[in-house]
């Protein structure tokens, strides 16, 4: 009798040690973790301030993707992109574009060409939908980056050549320069020779356009030939929209200007 009792209470110590205990500290555990961090990311969509609320789940879409994988992250995306589709009109046009470019990048990592797709499709209906022409330019370098690296080059190549046109409406001959040279030289990079060179030519200026050929011929290092060309200028036109230069690394505002 007395070994079935105490064999009872081993079990009954046994069974209290294991129970979960209201008063318990947090069980640090790798499903609870998953939960409670996408439960985050559902409750930011609660955030009033619509930047701050896709600045956040932009961020844990990424901290998501690389702590629990592809599918988890896709669902925290698709409360980022329900964000721009509801309260989009509140961000300004650089945070519009900035987070559909940021949609379109993080679900590319994680294998979501769809998603990825349809984000993209956004941010060029957002850049075409600007009443400004010269605004739009501020936009074609990035949203040209992703189309290219999600979609291939040729439709890359299309944002720039729409880019090139939309290139005259900018009054300043110095910005505007820079802005047709910076997509000229993309479009050469993407070997589209043919929309580069019509893009330099629609400045109506062929000394300037040779000039710039010339230069952006210049000898690639380790070629000794001989040049008349000066150095080959820097590509550098217009505001950032990927998702490392705007949103990632805040949990309050983005980095978009109005």
């Amino acid at each position: 009798m007395n070994r079935v009792l105490a064999a009872m209470l081993c079990v009954l110590v046994v069974t209290g040690c294991n129970e979960k205990k209201v008063s318990g500290s947090v069980k640090k555990t790798a499903d609870r973790s998953r939960r409670l961090t996408i439960l985050a990311a559902s409750e930011a969509s609660n955030i009033r301030d619509a930047d701050a609320r896709l600045t956040r789940q932009l961020n844990i879409a990424e901290q998501v993707l690389a702590r629990f994988g592809a599918q988890e992250a896709l669902t925290v995306l698709g409360e980022a992109d329900k964000t721009l589709r509801t309260v989009g009109p509140q961000l300004s046009s650089h945070a519009r574009i900035s987070g559909w470019v940021s949609v379109s990048q993080l679900a590319r990592r994680a294998m979501g060409t769809e998603a990825a797709k349809a984000a993209t499709r956004e941010a060029q209906r957002e850049l075409e939908a600007l009443p400004s022409l010269a605004e739009r330019c501020q936009y074609v370098m990035g949203v040209a980056e992703e189309v290219s690296q999600l979609q291939g080059e040729a439709d890359g190549a299309a944002v720039l050549v729409k880019g090139g046109e939309w290139v005259a409406a900018i009054e300043d001959a110095t910005e505007r320069r820079s802005a047709r040279l910076a997509f000229a030289v993309a479009l050469f990079n993407l070997d589209a020779y043919d929309n580069g060179v019509a893009t330099l030519r629609l400045e109506r200026d062929p000394i300037w356009t040779s000039d710039t050929m010339l230069a952006l011929a210049a000898p690639a290092p380790g070629d000794s030939a001989g040049s008349y060309a000066p150095e080959a200028p820097a590509n550098a036109y217009g505001r950032p929209v990927a998702y490392e230069k705007v949103f990632q690394g805040s949990m309050s505002n983005s980095r978009a200007t109005h």
